[in-house]
């Protein structure tokens, strides 16, 4: 039970941000309540997503970072080679990988 309480807290938290904190959000219509559970699901599958991404073990957290670490990486190549600028992209890629390795 006590193992628990982590991922608890952390949905709780997750679907409390989802609460609407200005007088627009309850205004009527039916675009309103499909955007509020649309929001719903997104935070509830957010906080899930997350708690399950914590409490996955070393692997399994390592891998996601590493994922998220490739993506900002790619991101930022694009913006440069945009610019005219050729970085080594493999090499870059390569080493913020093995440093999760």
């Amino acid at each position: 039970a006590r193992s628990v309480r982590p991922i608890v807290g952390t949905i709780s938290l997750c679907l409390a941000a989802l609460v609407p904190c200005t007088v627009g959000a309850f205004a009527p219509g039916e675009v309103r309540r499909r955007g509020l559970w649309r929001r719903g699901f997104t935070g509830f599958s957010f906080a899930v997503f997350v708690s399950s991404w914590i409490f996955s073990g070393t692997v399994g957290f390592l891998s996601v970072f590493m994922m998220f670490a490739v993506v900002a990486q790619n991101e930022y190549y694009d913006m440069v080679r945009r610019n005219g600028i050729n970085p080594t992209w493999k090499l870059g890629l390569l080493g913020s990988c093995a440093m999760y390795v």
